[in-house]
């Protein structure tokens, strides 16, 4: 049985930040939706002081993670100097390339890397 994978990462935005991390995502949205078909959800959330910033992914399997994260870091370097990594959430199993990936950008940021790598019930409606 395959299990969903959701993947949130978590963002202080910079002062001056909140409109062009609007851009950056909407512009996200069109490319994600074309190149990674694998990726059933990707949606950003803006709290009400546009001061964090979540990113919240859902994907049908570990393998529809993996391959949404070919060109992460190409995607995230055009938003490295508005935004400052908070954290980041891993629900269910994923490969380990991009399981190492999170935690040395958690290691590096020095912030936590929460894992729930068990999943014990749901599903994911296509």
């Amino acid at each position: 049985m395959t299990e969903p994978v959701v993947f949130i990462s978590e963002f202080r935005v910079r002062s001056g930040g909140e409109t062009p991390l609007r851009e950056a995502a909407t512009h996200a949205v069109d490319l994600i939706r074309s190149a990674k078909p694998g990726t059933a959800l990707y949606a950003a959330y803006l709290d009400g002081s546009a001061s964090t910033v979540r990113f919240v992914h859902a994907f049908p399997d570990g393998e529809a993670l993996g391959r949404h994260f070919d060109g992460a870091d190409e995607r995230a370097g055009t938003v490295a100097e508005i935004l400052v990594p908070a954290g980041f959430e891993l629900y269910g199993r994923a490969p380990a390339g991009p399981t190492e990936q999170l935690q040395r950008d958690a290691d590096g940021a020095g912030v936590l890397f929460e894992r729930f790598p068990d999943a014990i019930a749901g599903f994911l409606r296509a």
